[in-house]
């Protein structure tokens, strides 16, 4: 009997150990996402994450919680992570186009400049004002040999900056 008593207390320590560490997130989610901002603009990476996977467990989880995670994971260099969450996020709101350039753009540094073209592609598509997403665009075009494709992104990018 008394064996079970030690795990019983053990247990329940444990428990109301971890309770604090989510408390904050079920009692106030807006001040956590507060807490989330005021980490990124901070630069404070692995409390953002944190704080991000405790929101995605404990609250509905949005898109922009795992679209700010995988930002988080991206500037700490984990591009797999980064790569899951921006997956997740066109998942949830596939017309998430910070999303899909920055999953792009992460294709792009692994030299995957097929799924790189397409990315962008998609992005363009869905916001052609953006000069950034033909510049990279190009990049991707011209690290595959396609000069043509190259100088029409560049061109474009060129543009839509002298227009701003």
């Amino acid at each position: 009997m008394s064996k079970v008593r030690t795990y019983l207390t053990s247990f329940f320590l444990l428990i109301v150990g971890i309770l604090p560490l989510y408390s904050q997130v079920d009692d106030n989610p807006a001040l956590a996402q507060k807490q989330v901002q005021d980490f990124l603009k901070n630069k404070q990476w692995d409390e953002a994450i944190k704080k991000l996977t405790e929101l995605i467990e404990w609250e509905t989880a949005t898109p922009e919680f795992y679209y700010n995670r995988g930002y988080a994971y991206q500037q700490k260099g984990m591009d797999s992570l980064a790569q899951l969450d921006y997956n997740k996020v066109v998942e949830l709101k596939p017309q998430f186009v910070d999303a899909i350039a920055n999953s792009a753009l992460l294709s792009l540094m692994h030299n995957e400049y097929t799924v790189a073209i397409e990315g962008y592609s998609k992005a363009i598509f869905l916001d052609s004002t953006r000069a950034d997403f033909y510049t990279f665009r190009g990049n991707a075009y011209f690290k595959k040999g396609n000069y043509d494709n190259a100088l029409l992104d560049y061109t474009s990018s060129i543009s839509k900056n002298s227009k701003s």
